[in-house]
């Protein structure tokens, strides 16, 4: 018996040796929206229209070949926030993605995300994970980077009469063109559609939950 479990454990040990470790290098981004027309992306929208991180929010980020998910570190009353998460490949500069779930692939300069065609109602604002922007760091440092980020999708609003309620709203388009799904990116001074795969894009937007008359709702396209 203790013949066997020394086998045992020497054969756990060899394994754990081949096992590639990875260092990884903790990389703080202060990210803010890019100035723009009301209403803008981020996950608050407030009376005046302006826009706020909140403690909860995430970034995609791209480290060479994999996505690395970035948390909200601190949340600023002027509407920008510190986002922090490793990295094993310091570079000059990162690709970016918010909300973090968007965030798919990146191919050379092209970011290919992903816009919902199924969002959630959210009264006096937008599904927080519909609303896509993309955006590339500036350095300051090798552990500190800035980040503007920039809208790629549009926000449809509209109301419902007082007194109706409604479990769905469905925007369509009156052809092909395409509303939501996985799309590519150029990071130019505009974020530039380039394309994707059509099996991955819809003309058309379901938004659900309680949509209640006396409220406005925002639908990302």
């Amino acid at each position: 018996m203790k013949k066997f479990f020394a086998l045992l454990l020497a054969a756990c040990l060899a394994t754990a040796c081949t096992q590639e470790l990875v260092e990884t290098t903790t990389l703080t981004i202060s990210a803010r929206q890019e100035a723009g027309t009301a209403p803008a992306t981020r996950t608050v929208l407030d009376e005046g229209n302006g826009v706020s991180f909140v403690s909860t929010d995430k970034l995609a980020v791209f480290d060479v070949t994999k996505v690395r998910e970035f948390k909200a570190l601190n949340v600023y009353s002027d509407g920008s926030a510190e986002f922090s998460g490793p990295i094993t490949t310091p570079q000059d500069h990162y690709y970016a993605v918010y909300p973090s779930s968007a965030g798919l692939a990146l191919e050379g300069d092209k970011v290919l995300v992903r816009i919902p065609n199924v969002q959630t109602a959210t009264a006096g604002s937008f599904d927080p994970a519909a609303n896509v922007s993309i955006g590339r760091t500036d350095f300051t440092d090798w552990y500190n980077h800035k980040l503007t980020l920039k809208n790629v999708c549009s926000l449809v609003k509209f109301s419902v009469p007082e007194g109706k309620s409604y479990a769905a709203a469905v925007l369509m388009t009156g052809s092909d063109a395409v509303l939501t799904g996985d799309l590519f990116y150029t990071m130019e001074d505009v974020p530039a559609f380039y394309n994707a795969d059509k099996d991955y894009q819809t003309a058309s937007v379901t938004l659900k939950g309680n949509i209640t008359g006396g409220h406005w709702y925002c639908i990302a396209v």
